[in-house]
């Protein structure tokens, strides 16, 4: 009796150890499940995000050709006024076209004497460009049902000081039919725990499997969102110097004015000789008029367009912009003496 009595003892006691033991799984599921569900919006964010980058980039790169063609087989010749040239193959093609939709016309540079280099045509519309190419073509979740505790311990014990307490045969007779069916109330209530105790262990075995692949989906997620900040960081500082790649051996020169069949490299080169930097033709990439888009400009103010000039080096560049603020620091001294 004093056997079943522990036995039923320890039970209950590892039947509350494993309640309380499923309620801390059940904690740590839930907080694995919120940290899931946090990083696949983190990387489904990211991946937006590289995505929004990915097309920047590639808008980016193309965007200094997006309003340019490529006309090849003109003829070079001295005094050539490029942007009549342009005007009058594209008219051929059956386009209409002015001289005040192109941005500007330049002969691409080569190292090579060529009579043939390629000239690079840029249009402030796209629609045109387009218009031109067009032309050109045509030509489970588990619950538990959580047994109640019973108060055998306490009816064994006093049917125990009951027996003490009795004499007659009769009695004990009475006594032991009670006892024998607490007993098969005993036997019952520990077949009944047993039973809901290998089902628990099996939910265990089951909820520790689940715990593992939770693990390894919040390990394999935190890689990805690794990776994809990596990838965020470059794609962003690629745009960066994509957008500070295109000015960065240009300059800007004012007040030059325009006059008919210039040579605007010889007038360049002249200008940056007059500040005592030695300059030779072959350094610069390009010189071109700005266009401008109003329409409406004084004659007067049209002959001072600025000179946007690109060289070969940004060293170049650099030199003529420190030459450049020296004589105004010295123009500056002489004023005040």
């Amino acid at each position: 009796m004093t056997d079943i009595i522990q036995s039923q003892q320890f039970i209950s006691e590892k039947y509350e150890e494993i309640i309380k033991g499923q309620k801390s799984i059940g904690c740590n599921i839930k907080t694995l499940e919120s940290q899931v569900g946090t990083m696949a919006s983190s990387i489904i964010e990211n991946d937006k995000k590289i995505d929004f980058l990915g097309s920047r980039i590639i808008e980016i790169e193309r965007s200094e050709n997006r309003n340019k063609i490529e006309i090849q087989g003109l003829i070079e010749r001295e005094s050539e006024k490029l942007e009549d040239v342009v005007v009058s193959v594209i008219r051929k093609l059956g386009i209409r076209l002015d001289a005040g939709e192109i941005d500007y016309a330049i002969r691409q540079r080569s190292k090579d004497k060529e009579k043939y280099r390629p000239v690079i045509v840029r249009f402030f519309s796209s629609k045109k460009k387009d218009e031109q190419r067009i032309r050109k073509d045509q030509y489970t979740r588990i619950s538990f049902d959580n047994s109640k505790k019973n108060d055998d311990e306490s009816n064994v014990s006093k049917t125990l000081n009951e027996l003490n307490a009795v004499r007659s045969i009769a009695d004990i007779k009475s006594i032991l039919a009670d006892l024998q069916k607490n007993m098969t109330d005993i036997i019952q209530s520990q077949q009944f725990i047993s039973e809901k105790y290998e089902e628990i262990i099996k939910e265990q075995k089951s909820i520790g499997c689940n715990i593992k692949t939770l693990e390894s989906q919040v390990g394999t997620m935190a890689s990805s969102i690794i990776e994809n900040d990596k990838k965020i960081d470059f794609l962003g500082s690629r745009i960066i110097e994509i957008e500070r790649s295109e000015n960065r051996n240009k300059i800007e020169i004012q007040g030059l004015i325009e006059r008919e069949s210039e040579k605007l490299e010889d007038v360049v080169v002249s200008v940056i000789r007059k500040l005592g930097i030695r300059l030779d033709a072959g350094e610069i990439d390009y010189a071109i008029r700005q266009r401008s888009k109003d329409r409406q400009r004084s004659k007067d103010k049209e002959k001072y367009r600025p000179v946007i000039v690109r060289f070969f080096s940004s060293k170049k560049k650099d030199e003529v912009i420190k030459k450049k603020r020296m004589v105004i620091m010295n123009s500056d001294i002489k004023k005040k003496r």
